[in-house]
């Protein structure tokens, strides 16, 4: 690779993806060794999420089978000039219905600029596949946004597990031996 830069970023990559699978119950990312090394594209699967999708009769039913993706970061990544780099770095098998899919292509969003962090890139995808973010105003498949509109309360109640696991000191209470004490001692008075 002649771009230090990109084996740069590919690098720091690398390490966000291994940050995500150790952060994450519902999200697990696999780097694809054919790539390179490091490597520029990831296998992800995103689990334990309820989302649409079209069933063989082609109504738009519920499920939260996991929804394989892919992550490739191609070699203009960090100086692309085209306004489809977006459509380009995101895909996945599954036919989910969502304003932001339309045959498997994802679209990042607005937002979406040369260089995103792998780790941005997989949180942009979480909230796509969640419906917790969609583009109804500009939407890449209209007659998803359509079928969202329709249905924004159903979709509010979607239950999916959060992408990032809570740090388990936020669980933990520690109290002090003297707070223990002082509670005893309060009690047998």
């Amino acid at each position: 690779m002649t771009d230090q830069v990109l084996h740069g970023f590919l690098e720091s990559a690398a390490a966000d993806a291994e940050r995500v699978c150790q952060e994450s119950d519902c999200l697990r990312l696999s780097p694809d060794p054919a790539t390179g090394d490091p490597p520029r594209t990831y296998q992800g699967l995103l689990k334990r999420t309820e989302h649409y999708v079209r069933d063989p009769e082609g109504a738009f039913v519920v499920t939260s089978r996991p929804i394989p993706f892919q992550i490739h970061f191609p070699d203009d990544y960090l100086r692309s000039l085209d306004p489809n780099l977006q459509f380009r770095v995101l895909s996945t098998s599954r036919q989910l219905v969502h304003p932001n899919v339309s045959g498997g292509v994802v679209c990042l969003g607005g937002r979406f600029r040369p260089g995103t962090r792998l780790r941005s890139v997989v949180e942009q995808f979480y909230g796509i596949a969640t419906s917790r973010v969609a583009a109804i105003d500009h939407p890449f498949h209209l007659q998803a946004a359509e079928f969202f509109l329709d249905h924004l309360d159903a979709i509010r109640g979607f239950r999916n597990e959060p992408l990032w696991r809570r740090p388990l000191a936020a669980r933990v209470r520690v109290e002090s031996l003297s707070m223990q004490q002082a509670l005893s001692d309060g009690e047998a008075s």
